[in-house]
């Protein structure tokens, strides 16, 4: 199984993997976007109706899963 699919937390008492919780990467991406919605110059982002195409939300999540992303390969090597 790939390093991103684990589980967050493996030594919980879930029993199977199918209800193992939060991924690595989804636990990572959240912790990313934790950070980048605690930037008080977010706010200047929130004025712009769309950043880059997208709105700001599509974009908050595609930065923090490529935050997560790069973590998770960093912790490959």
């Amino acid at each position: 199984m790939e390093n991103s699919k684990k589980s967050a937390y493996p030594l919980g008492v879930h029993t199977s993997n199918a209800n193992a919780g939060l991924t690595k990467r989804e636990y990572f991406a959240a912790m990313a976007m934790q950070g980048l919605l605690a930037n008080p110059r977010l706010s200047d982002l929130q004025t712009m109706e769309r950043f880059n195409g997208k709105t700001v939300g599509e974009s908050l999540a595609i930065i923090s899963i490529e935050y997560a992303d790069e973590l998770l390969k960093q912790l490959e090597q």
